[in-house]
C-alpha cells in the first residue's frame, strides 16, 4: 500500500457522474467472485486435518488489483458502480473487499457442516463452532491484510452506512465510530501496513509537496463500536471536487491515473 482516502462522495455527483457504472461494475465484482472454490474436500489431508494454508491462499486468493475499496455492505450497489467508474474512466482495477468476506459464511458452513455436528445432531456444537469461527475468520483477515499490503492504494468508502455518529457525545468529540469488525481492522491496518513507493514513483524527477450482502438482520447481531478516528484523519480526503479535477486533468495515458490524482492531493 503506497496511500489511502477517506472518500465522500454526494447523492448529486454520485447520481449524475458514478450511477452510470453499476453494470460495469457488477462484472467486475463477479469477476473476483469466481475466484472461489466452492468445495472443502481438496483441503482435507491424510491425517483428518484441514490444510488451513492452501484454504486461505484458494478461497481468499486474489488478482492483482490497483484499488482495495473498504466500504460497509449496505453501500455494495454504489460500491460496485463506484468501481466501473474507476475501471472506465482510469482503467483501475478496483478489489471490493466484500468479495472475499461474501464468501466467509459459505466456508464456515462447509467445515461446521462436517466438523461440527453430533452424529445424527441437527444443531452445530457451540464450543466447536466458536472454535472453527476463529479460524475462518483468522484466514479472511489474513487474506485482507495480504491484499491491501499489495494493493498501490486504499479507498475508504464514507457514508453514514460505514461511520456512525449518533450519540451527542460523539459529535462534540468528533469521533468518528464504526459497527463493521471488518471496516476497524482495513483502516487499523492502513496505519501499521508498510508504505510502498512504487517503482514507477522512484525513477520521477519531480517531488511534490505532502499535505496534510449481509445474509442475517441486523437489528438481531449486538451493536459492537470501535473508533476509527485516528486512522481516519490520515487519510487523504477524496471528495466530488477532487473526483471532479482528477477526472478532467488525466489526459496524458502515458502517466499512472494514480500519479495524476497524487498531483492533486500534493502527495509525494
Amino acid at each position: 500500500m503506497y496511500s489511502k482516502f477517506n472518500c465522500e462522495i454526494s447523492d448529486c455527483f454520485y447520481n449524475k457522474n458514478i450511477d452510470q457504472y453499476r453494470e460495469a461494475g457488477r462484472k467486475i465484482y463477479e469477476n473476483f467472485q469466481q475466484q472461489c472454490e466452492c468445495s472443502l474436500r481438496p483441503f482435507l489431508l491424510d491425517n483428518g486435518h484441514i490444510d488451513g494454508t492452501a484454504v486461505k491462499e484458494t478461497w481468499f486468493s486474489i488478482a492483482k488489483a490497483d484499488v482495495f475499496i473498504s466500504h460497509s455492505h449496505q453501500d455494495i450497489e454504489k460500491v460496485k458502480a463506484f468501481a466501473g467508474w474507476l475501471k472506465n474512466k482510469f482503467g483501475l482495477t478496483a478489489f471490493i473487499d466484500s468479495c472475499a468476506w461474501g464468501y466467509c459464511d459459505d466456508l464456515l458452513k462447509l467445515i461446521d457442516d462436517r466438523f461440527c455436528k453430533p452424529r445424527n445432531g441437527k444443531t452445530y456444537d457451540y464450543k466447536l463452532r466458536n472454535y472453527t469461527t476463529s479460524h475462518v475468520h483468522t484466514m479472511l483477515s489474513a487474506a485482507l491484510l495480504d491484499m491491501i499490503d499489495r494493493t498501490e492504494c486504499l479507498i475508504f468508502y464514507n457514508t453514514p452506512q460505514s461511520i456512525c455518529l449518533k450519540d451527542e457525545l460523539n459529535k462534540v468529540e468528533q469521533a468518528e465510530k464504526t459497527l463493521s469488525p471488518w471496516i476497524y481492522s482495513e483502516l487499523s491496518a492502513t496505519r501499521v501496513l508498510r508504505c510502498q513507493k512504487p517503482d514507477r514513483l522512484k525513477r520521477l524527477r519531480e517531488s511534490f509537496e505532502h499535505r496534510g450482502s449481509s445474509k442475517f438482520n441486523d437489528s438481531t447481531l449486538p451493536h459492537i463500536e470501535y473508533d476509527v478516528s485516528a486512522s481516519i484523519q490520515k487519510m487523504i480526503k477524496l471528495d466530488d471536487k477532487v473526483l471532479t479535477e482528477w477526472e478532467r486533468e488525466h489526459t496524458n495515458v502515458e502517466e499512472s491515473p494514480l500519479d495524476t490524482l497524487y498531483k492533486l492531493v500534493c502527495l509525494k
